[in-house]
């Protein structure tokens, strides 16, 4: 089922993955988010540019503000 809803860059992912890993949807998903991942450098980026929108309460920009700085060290642990 997943294979009819995937586009572009996903459905090469989910092509690519030998049949026994293809019908495990936790393989599958992995897979696919980590060709998704950014690099920490662009983690970086986004956090050190990132600006409260008017809309936004200053709680929900700081936890954008947060989310950024948590996945750019992560991303940069892993690497």
């Amino acid at each position: 089922m997943l294979q009819s809803v995937f586009e572009g860059k996903a459905a090469e992912i989910y092509s690519a993955l030998p049949s026994e890993k293809s019908s495990d949807y936790d393989t599958v998903k992995q897979e696919v988010l980590k060709a998704y991942e950014l690099v920490p450098e662009a983690y970086r980026q986004k956090f050190r540019s990132y600006k409260k929108f008017d809309s936004q309460t200053y709680v929900e920009f700081a936890r954008e503000k947060e989310d950024l700085f948590d996945k750019w060290l992560t991303f940069k642990e892993n690497r």
